[in-house]
Parts: C-alpha cells; structure tokens; sequence
C-alpha cells in the first residue's frame, strides 16, 4: 500500500506533547521494518504533567528571582530618596504581580503615602494618622499584614478604599526595629 511504502524510510524516533487543560502526555514510537516490507510502530505514553507544572513554578520563580536581583542593583547606585522610591515601588508590583503599590513613609503619627505605582489613582500625596490606615498599624505592630477582604477587615477604614480598586492587600513595615516606611 502507498502507507507501507511511504513508511519504507529509515527507522526515527517521534516524540510529541499532547497538552490539555488537565493533562500533559508525552508520546514516544519508534516504527519498525518487518520482513513482509510492512512496518510496525511501538511506542509508550507518559504523563507528564507533575513534571510540567513543577517547571513552570521553577521558572515563574526565577523570573521573580531576576527581578528582585535587578531591583537590588539598581538600589545599590541609587543616589537619592526619590531614586529608591522609585525603584521598589516599581520593583514590588512586578515582584508579586500586583494591581499597584504603595510607598509610605511614617512622618510623625501620620502615615505619607509618598508614591505609588497602580492601574488608578489612589492616595499619593495625602497623609492619614497612623491609627486610621493599614499601613500605619503594620508599622505600629511591626509586622506584614495579609488582608484578603478590605471590607470585612476591622483594621481597615472602609471609606478609604470605597472608590479604589483595592479588594485585598499585603502591608509590610521595612526596618522592622523601628518602621519609618512600609510598602503595600
């Protein structure tokens, strides 16, 4: 038959990968030539997919891990305040793949939200007591705070984040002997 003669070529190994949402398979055959002229194919699946989704997290996870290594070269020329300003708020949203970030800076008892990278507008400029604003009690109780629901959260004021974007958050206070800055 024409497959058979179509066939009649050298002996090769073929691979492919099946990808589905739920499965990746890998399948290997090779043909072999039988004395009739006729050939024989022999092969084996595998799943793959363990193996697959572990290499995807390894490379997210230095693709992070190139970004914080950049962040900290250019942190390490910067000459001013505004320059290291400038280069973690940028660097924190690209890091953890966030909507915005926030820079502030404790100036008293007030929290100063002194720049911010995000798809809108959202407090840069303004100041709020350190007991009104999140950021002013991860600095107060010197630790990170995960928020998953701004509005069911008591240490959140509800009118601050009405007209953002804002549903959830991380805060973390930077220096944590003594927070004089922290980042959301």
């Amino acid at each position: 038959s024409r497959m058979t003669r179509s066939m009649r070529c050298k002996p090769a190994a073929i691979s492919a990968v099946r990808t589905s949402s739920s499965s990746r398979i890998s399948s290997r055959s090779s043909p072999e030539k039988l004395p009739d002229g006729s050939v024989t194919w022999y092969g084996f699946n595998t799943n793959i997919t363990e193996r697959k989704l572990a290499e995807d997290k390894i490379n997210k996870l230095n693709e992070r891990l190139q970004l914080l290594v950049e962040a900290i070269q250019e942190l390490s020329i910067s000459a001013s305040m505004e320059s290291i300003i400038d280069t973690v708020r940028k660097s924190a949203r690209k890091l953890v793949n966030a909507s915005g970030t926030t820079f502030i800076l404790r100036k008293g008892e007030y929290c100063y939200y002194a720049d911010e990278d995000s798809i809108s507008p959202l407090w840069k400029g303004q100041s709020f007591p350190l007991s009104k604003c999140i950021s002013g009690w991860a600095m107060l109780n010197k630790q990170t705070v995960i928020i998953e629901d701004v509005f069911s959260d008591e240490r959140i004021t509800k009118e601050y984040y009405a007209s953002t974007f804002i549903k959830s958050l991380v805060m973390s206070p930077i220096r944590v002997s003594e927070p004089l800055v922290a980042i959301g």
